[in-house]
């Protein structure tokens, strides 16, 4: 059986061992390029998630997905250090392709 779509894992690096998988398998995209960064500003942890694929959809749901997943990895790899951190806004900064291109002001 082959499988298309995005199949997302996310491994805790201390533990060697999957905590999360998300399967999209629904929607067969074929996701070409995935790639998430994680990046500290001043106190803050910035992750940017970006999705490319040539079709005639957008993938703004899969990097915001793959945004939202990438900030839970972060709080479970730091929560031994407090709980009082909190997980802000998930937002779509840009995409281009789909029924419309989105550019978010800055």
């Amino acid at each position: 059986m082959r499988r298309t779509g995005c199949c997302l894992l996310v491994a805790d690096i201390d533990h060697g061992r999957p905590i999360l998988i998300i399967d999209m398998a629904e929607f067969p995209l074929g996701l070409e390029n995935c790639k998430v960064t994680v990046a500290l500003q001043g106190g803050d942890v910035v992750i940017d998630c970006r999705c490319k694929v040539h079709h005639k959809t957008g993938v703004e749901m899969e990097a915001l997905t793959g945004a939202s997943v990438a900030a839970l990895t972060v709080y479970d790899m730091l929560k031994a250090m407090s709980h009082d951190i909190v997980i802000g806004d998930t937002r779509l900064m840009s995409k281009t392709g789909g029924k419309q291109d989105f550019e978010r002001d800055a």
